[in-house]
């Protein structure tokens, strides 16, 4: 049960939706339809305005098989919604003072990028350390767009926190887990 204090003004509607990243884009999976499914329901019955997403543009040319959208965008083309790419990009991250991938991958070896390892267990502890920066970064980019119902996707490390900042800053959340 969620606990309103008389100072916060609640105008906005967030509905967050954490994911592995590999649900953002493989329409081959099974669980990609849940994904869209469950969007699709939340755009039929609220008046959404962007859907925005933990992923860059950036990052959209590092997939395989030649993929060019992800899930988010081709529903809020669908749809008509605004979309937004929420993550920084590699530049960005320097300037706003979060690392790189490729600082991290220096810091912490080749094998930091394989789930399961050590010392990929290490670098995400490391890494943790500085979602706040991140995930401010990404209410940024939703506030710069002026709106006030919003559907989010990200990973599942970001669920919580990310909720708590949008509680901060005006929004009534609701969440969903897809494993």
């Amino acid at each position: 049960m969620v606990h309103y204090s008389k100072e916060h003004k609640f105008d906005k509607q967030a509905y967050l939706i954490s994911v592995d990243h590999e649900l953002q884009w493989n329409v081959k999976l099974l669980k990609t339809n849940r994904l869209r499914s469950l969007m699709i329901k939340i755009i039929e019955k609220s008046s959404i305005d962007l859907i925005g997403e933990e992923f860059s543009r950036e990052a959209i040319n590092t997939l395989p098989n030649n993929v060019k959208k992800t899930i988010s965008q081709k529903i809020a083309n669908k749809f008509n919604i605004k979309h937004c790419f929420c993550d920084p990009d590699e530049k960005t991250r320097n300037i706003i003072g979060y690392p790189t991938q490729v600082k991290l991958r220096n810091m912490f070896g080749f094998k930091s990028a394989i789930e399961g390892t050590e010392e990929y267990n290490t670098r995400k502890k490391y890494e943790k350390s500085f979602f706040h920066i991140r995930e401010k970064y990404w209410l940024e980019q939703i506030n710069n767009l002026y709106v006030h119902n919003i559907i989010f996707i990200c990973g599942f490390d970001h669920l919580e926190n990310f909720k708590s900042i949008l509680f901060r800053n005006g929004y009534i959340t609701s969440t969903e887990t897809l494993k």
